[in-house]
């Protein structure tokens, strides 16, 4: 929850002109980053202070306007649930068509070994890269990826 320094002995209400501009401090203060809208709305409300938004109508000082505050978190919610399934699903389809998320490797193990050769014959790790027309820290990428055992597969 957050955490704010004084009490609300004197104020009744927060007024501003968007509920973007509650978000926006909300990710720009380091105390209170991460906690959602509705947590410090209902922080304030529990310190006896009201939250009005004068561009999306809002008014927790209201009965309805706490209403309609509720149902656009709750909306906002579901949507984020619905994301979160449909990203989930993608991925289970494309594990069972095996398919695999990110880039294809630069470096296939055949480059890797004709770099190695390169190298072996005198030419450093930039001039075998040039050789295998790849850049030079995507080779020097490869070839510590090899040396702590932890092998991509493309």
């Amino acid at each position: 929850m957050a955490s704010f320094e004084q009490p609300a002995s004197c104020i009744t209400s927060r007024c501003v002109f968007s509920a973007s501009e509650i978000s926006a401090s909300l990710s720009a203060s380091s105390t209170l980053q991460g906690i959602s809208i509705v947590e410090t709305i209902n922080e304030l409300e529990g310190r006896g202070v009201g939250f009005r938004s004068l561009t999306e109508n809002i008014d927790t000082t209201t009965p309805g306007g706490r209403l309609v505050f509720h149902l656009f978190g709750a909306l906002a919610q579901f949507e984020r649930d619905l994301i979160r399934e449909r990203t989930w699903a993608g991925l289970k389809a494309a594990e069972d068509r095996r398919r695999h998320g990110g880039r294809q490797a630069v470096i296939t193990p055949d480059k890797l070994e004709k770099a190695r050769q390169h190298m072996a014959s005198g030419l450093n790790l930039r001039e075998a890269a040039a050789q295998i027309k790849v850049g030079k820290t995507a080779l020097y990428a490869a070839l510590k990826t090899e040396k702590t055992g932890a092998k991509h597969q493309a």
